[in-house]
Formats: C-alpha cells, structure tokens, sequence
C-alpha cells in the first residue's frame, strides 16, 4: 500500500469517527444532558431544550384554546332563539334570545315586546313555537313556549369580567325565510358605569347572549341610543325570572 492509499484510508477513517461521534452526541448524549438540572446552566443544552418546549408548548395553547372557544359557542348556540313580534301577520319588532329552562321559559331583549304586538313567535332549530310573553323589565323580556326538555345555558359573574376581555355573542336570524345561526365576537370596553362591548362588526339584532371563554353567559347584548353595545347583566335575568 502506497502513500497515497494510506491517506486516503485515513481521512475517510476520520470522517468515519466524526460521523459517528455526531451521532452518537446529537442522539444518545446532548437529550441526556439536557436533561440535567446542571443543563440550565450552560448555554446551548439549556437553551436548546428551552426553545423546543416552548415552540411545542405554544403550539398545544392555540389548539386548545381553539377547540375550547368552538365547544363553548357550540352549547349556548343550541339554546340560541329568534323571537318576533307581529300583529295581523305584518313583524313589528324582532330579537335574538335564549333558552332559559328545559320547560320553555326564554329571554330576549324588550323590544321584541313592543306595544301593539297580538303574536309572538318563537324560532329554534328551524321549528316555529307561538310564544306568551310572560314580563318585562330592565331591557329583557321573558317569554314562555309550550315544550320540554330543552337546552339551557349557565350563567357567569359579571364581576369577573375584565377590560380586554374577549367575548362571544352567539345568535340567530331570518334571512329570506331561512333560520341561520351567527357569532359575533369583541372586547369588553369598559365596565364602569356600564358593562359596554367594542365589537368586530355591526349588530344586526339585540338580545343575543354576551359569553365568556368558559362557555358561561354573562347577559344579554343591547344597543343603546348611541350605538353602544351594553350589557344586561345574568343577575338581572335571575330577577326577572323569579
């Protein structure tokens, strides 16, 4: 063997050792090391380690929380209702509401209980219900249907509501004869000296329910003589139903 060859033999051995050196350190070592508390120490296992579980942990925190927002809209929009208000079959007023108790009692806002109406007309899921308006007050108004075991929704704490807050306002309507179901989404804007909402787009219709991130209402949405998105807040509507 010449010169040239055991050269060759050489750095190809080298490359060898090297190749399974990385290997050996980038597999069986570097996780170990890392794993120690010494790791947090020194910079590049530490950092390593640290880099890795916060991309995986951020990555898991907007999954859930997207499939928290979805399952928590999805429960109060089955409870979710279209309520009008008509007399002699011409609509006089119109609101979004919600179920409150499995035997039919519903809440919306008090303009669906406009003066002059002789009918009012329940809408969920597509079904039609004639509806009695049962009272009215602070801006809600309580209506009752002839049906049971209906979904129904839990209530939050106003009080813990804070500025920045996210929040949902599920709804639904009539669009050229058809029943749909909506979400609006905001921030609370301010608290003091009323709960008011900094919202996405227009409200269409008042009455929906204003929900927190854990699925639980909070009130109902009305707009007041400015435009403004206020809130009737959950401990009204326990008044009103008692």
């Amino acid at each position: 063997m010449n010169k040239y060859q055991k050269s060759i033999i050489f750095w190809l051995a080298i490359l060898l050792v090297a190749s399974l050196a990385g290997i050996l350190g980038s597999q069986i070592i570097a996780p170990w090391l890392a794993g120690l508390p010494l790791a947090e120490k020194i910079n590049w296992p530490g950092k390593a380690k640290e880099t890795t579980t916060i991309v995986n942990r951020t990555e898991k925190i907007y999954l859930t929380e997207d499939l928290a927002y979805q399952e928590s809209i999805g429960r109060v929009l089955n409870s979710v209702v279209y309520l009008r208000a008509e007399k002699s079959g011409k609509k006089l007023a119109e609101s979004v509401g919600f179920i409150l108790t499995s035997d039919g009692l519903a809440v919306a806002s008090d303009g669906a209980a406009i003066k002059g109406a002789t009918d009012f007309i329940l809408t969920r899921e597509n079904k039609e219900y004639p509806a009695q308006l049962v009272k009215e007050e602070n801006g809600a108004a309580l209506f009752k249907i002839a049906e049971n075991n209906l979904p129904v929704v839990s209530f939050g704490e106003v009080s813990n509501l804070k500025l920045g807050e996210r929040i949902f306002l599920p709804g639904a309507n009539i669009t050229g004869g058809v029943f749909s179901k909506f979400v609006l989404t905001g921030f609370v804007k301010t608290l003091a000296p009323t709960t008011s909402f900094s919202l996405g787009e227009k409200m269409v219709l008042t009455g929906e329910p204003v929900i927190n991130f854990q699925g639980e209402v909070l009130g109902i949405a009305l707009a007041d003589k400015d435009g403004n998105v206020i809130l009737v807040g959950a401990e009204k509507i326990r008044e009103l139903m008692k």
